[in-house]
C-alpha cells in the first residue's frame, strides 16, 4: 500500500495557509515545485506550499519526480515536517511574502567544467567535502569500497589495518559515503552525456573503455559500465542511467537471445524476490504454467499466488521474507495487513516496487507465515533467521520506556542525541523501518500497537508543550555580533530559529556563509533570514559542533557574525 504524504507529514494547523518557498532549501524547492506542477491544478503553489497541496498525494508521486532519490526524499520529508511543525507552533512567522523566482538553482562548478573523467571524479569529491570531510582515511574507503570511486577493491580488514582501526569502524565510515549523492542534483553534464552517447555506439564494455582511453577522456581514472552508472547515480542523472540500463539489457538479450526461460527469470525478479507473472508471460510469450515451471528451475522453492511469484533459491530467503520475519521475530504475531505495511516501508527504503495486487501479496504472507502470521510458522517455512540491526535494537529499547508503545518525534530525537546516534539515520528509520508506524501528529508507534486518534493528539500536545523554546541572545563584539544559542530539538533537526526583533533588523539583508574557527568545517550552508522572520541554515553548524566538539543538547553554541566578510563562525565549543 502506497503511503500518503499527509501520513508522513503530520499537521494540525490551517490547511490553506500558504508557506513561502523561502522557508525551504533550494533543492527541496526544486523537487516540490516539479511535483506540484504535475499533480496540483492551477498555479497556487508558485509562491509557496500549503498543507492542502499535498493532501491526496502519495510517496510514489514524490519518488516519480525527476531527480528525487533516497537521500533527497528524506531531505524533502524532513523539511516539510520541520516547516509545518514550526508553523504549527509559531504561527505567523511563516506566512507567505511576495514572489520568489525558483526557475534555476543549478550553477556551473568543477563537475560541470570537467574535461575528463579524472577531473569529474575530483569535482565530486570536492562537493562531498560540503557534507563530510574527505580525509586520507575516507579517500581510501572511497577508492577501495565505494563503486563510483573504485580503483582497486579492498577489504574492510585491509583498510582498517592501514589506519589502525577496526573493520567495524571502516564499515561505519563506508556507510556514510556508499549512498551519498550531491546536493542539488545535476540536470545534465556534457562530459557524461558524451560518454553515454559513445557507449550506445559500442558492442561491449571493452570497446567502450578502449575508445575513451584512446581519446584521452579518462585521465588517470579507471572506468567500467558499472562505475559509470554509479557516478550518474551520485549526480542524480537518472535519464542517463536509464539509457545505460537499456543498453545493458540489449547486450544481455544479444548474448542470451535463445536462452531458457529459467535464465530470463533473473531479469524479471526484483530486489524483494518477486516476479510479476503477467509481465513475464507477456514478454516471453509463454503460458502461466510454462512460466512458473521455468521460474522454478532457477528458483526451486518458488511460490505462486494469483499472478505473483515469490522466486526463492534453494538455500537463501528473499528480502520479502526477511521483512516478514523481522516483524514477527519482534512481535510474535501480527495481522497479515499489518505485516504488509511493514514490507511496503522496507521496499520504499530500497526503492523497490512490490509487484502484484494487495490480495496476492497478503496471500504470499500467509503462505510464508500462516493464516494468522506467527514467528513459529515463519521459521518452519524459511531457511534463515532474520537479523535485527543495532538501530532496530536501540529503537526497541527506547520504546520499552513508553508504556503505551508510542513516542513523539521530539522524544526519539532527544534519545538519539543522548545516546550519540546519527540524527539522519534516526530520521530514515522512522520513515522506512518495518517495526515502526507513523500514527499522526509526529507520533510514532510500534507495529503491534492499536492507536486512538484522540489519544495520539493529546500525547503530541503534551510532548510539544514539554519542549523548551530555542534560547537566543546576542552581544556586540566590536563591529560584529556574538550569538549565544541554546537550540531546542526543532532547531537541531530543522536548522531554523527566530531571531529577536532588534537582531532581525541588523541581519535581514545579509547572507552569512557558515564556518568554524577550528578550521575543519567545510560547508555550503548559509545563514539567511527568510521573509518575514524565519532564520535558516544552522544545521551544518550544529552537526559540526556535535561531531567535532562534543556538543550535547542543552549547552550553548556561540556563533560570531562577521559583517565585513560576511561570515558566521562557530566558536570552538571546547574554548
Amino acid at each position: 500500500m502506497d503511503q500518503l504524504l499527509t501520513d508522513l507529514v503530520p499537521f494540525n494547523g490551517n490547511r490553506e495557509i500558504l508557506l513561502h518557498w523561502e522557508n525551504f532549501s533550494n533543492p527541496v524547492i526544486n523537487s516540490l515545485y516539479r511535483m506540484l506542477s504535475q499533480h496540483v491544478y492551477g498555479d497556487s503553489w508558485r509562491e509557496g506550499i500549503c498543507y492542502k497541496h499535498i493532501e491526496g498525494l502519495y510517496l510514489s508521486d514524490l519518488m516519480d519526480t525527476p531527480n528525487v532519490g533516497e537521500l533527497r526524499k528524506v531531505q524533502i520529508l524532513e523539511e516539510l515536517i520541520g516547516v509545518f511543525s514550526a508553523f504549527e507552533n509559531d504561527g505567523d512567522a511563516f506566512l507567505v511574502s511576495p514572489e520568489l523566482d525558483v526557475e534555476d538553482f543549478d550553477y556551473p562548478d568543477s563537475i560541470d567544467d570537467a574535461t575528463n573523467f579524472e577531473e569529474l571524479i575530483s569535482g565530486i569529491i570536492q562537493v562531498y567535502n560540503a557534507y563530510r570531510r574527505v580525509d586520507d582515511r575516507a579517500m581510501a574507503i572511497l577508492r577501495g569500497r565505494v563503486p563510483a570511486f573504485l580503483t582497486s577493491l579492498r577489504t574492510l580488514d585491509d583498510i582498517g589495518l592501514e589506519f589502525s582501526v577496526t573493520r567495524e569502524r571502516i564499515r561505519q565510515i563506508e556507510s556514510k559515503y556508499i549512498s551519498l549523492q550531491i546536493d542539488p542534483f545535476k540536470i545534465e553534464n556534457s562530459l557524461l552525456n558524451g560518454f553515454v552517447e559513445t557507449l550506445e555506439l559500442c558492442a561491449n564494455e571493452e570497446e567502450f573503455i578502449s575508445i575513451l582511453t584512446e581519446a584521452d577522456l579518462l585521465g588517470k581514472e579507471t572506468i567500467t559500465v558499472s562505475k559509470l552508472k554509479s557516478v550518474l547515480w551520485v549526480l542524480g542523472l537518472e535519464n542517463l542511467i536509464a539509457r545505460v540500463e537499456a543498453l545493458e539489457t540489449a547486450w544481455d538479450a544479444q548474448l542470451d537471445a535463445k536462452g531458457a526461460l529459467s535464465e530470463i527469470a533473473q531479469k524479471y525478479r526484483n530486489k524483494f524476490g518477486l516476479i510479476d507473472l503477467a509481465v513475464y508471460t507477456a514478454e516471453t510469450r509463454s503460458s502461466d504454467v510454462e512460466a512458473f515451471e521455468a521460474i522454478k528451475k532457477a528458483y526451486p522453492r518458488s511460490m505462486l499466488k494469483g499472478r505473483l511469484v515469490l522466486a526463492r533459491t534453494a538455500r537463501l530467503d528473499t528480502a520479502f521474507e526477511n521483512a516478514i520475519g523481522k516483524q514477527l521475530k519482534v512481535f510474535g504475531h501480527l495481522e497479515p495487513e499489518v505485516v504488509l505495511v511493514g514490507i511496503e516501508r522496507q521496499a520504499s527504503y530500497r526503492q523497490t516496487v512490490l509487484f502484484g495486487t494487495n490480495a496476492d501479496q497478503i496471500a504470499l504472507i500467509k503462505e510464508v507465515a500462516g493464516e494468522n502470521p506467527s514467528y513459529e510458522t515463519y521459521k518452519e517455512n524459511t531457511n534463515q533467521e532474520p537479523e535485527l540491526s543495532p538501530t532496530d535494537i536501540w529503537f526497541l529499547e527506547i520504546f520499552q520506556d513508553s508504556p503505551n508503545g508510542m513516542m513523539h518525534r521530539n522524544e526519539l530525537t532527544s534519545a538519539a542525541l543522548r545516546d550519540g546516534k546519527n540524527l539522519n539515520s534516526v530520521s530514515v528509520f522512522l520513515l522506512f523501518n518495518p517495526l515502526i508506524r507513523p500514527v499522526g501528529s509526529s507520533v510514532m508507534a510500534l507495529a503491534n500497537v492499536k492507536t486512538d486518534p484522540g489519544f495520539v493528539k493529546r500525547y503530541a500536545n503534551i510532548a510539544n508543550a514539554a519542549e523548551d523554546k530555542t534560547h537566543v541572545e546576542f552581544e556586540f563584539s566590536g563591529a560584529n555580533i556574538l550569538l549565544r544559542i541554546t537550540p531546542n530539538l526543532n532547531t537541531m533537526t530543522a536548522g531554523v530559529l527566530f531571531p529577536p526583533l532588534e537582531l532581525r533588523a541588523m541581519i535581514k539583508d545579509i547572507v552569512f556563509p557558515v564556518g568554524c574557527n577550528c578550521g575543519r568545517m567545510e560547508s555550503i550552508q548559509q545563514l539567511r533570514l527568510r521573509p518575514p522572520n524565519f532564520w535558516t541554515g544552522f544545521t551544518a553548524a550544529i552537526k559540526h559542533a556535535m561531531n567535532e566538539h562534543q556538543y550535547i543538547k542543552g549547552e550553548e553554541i556561540r556563533i560570531l557574525l562577521d559583517f565585513e566578510k560576511p561570515e558566521a563562525l562557530v566558536m570552538n565549543i571546547s574554548e
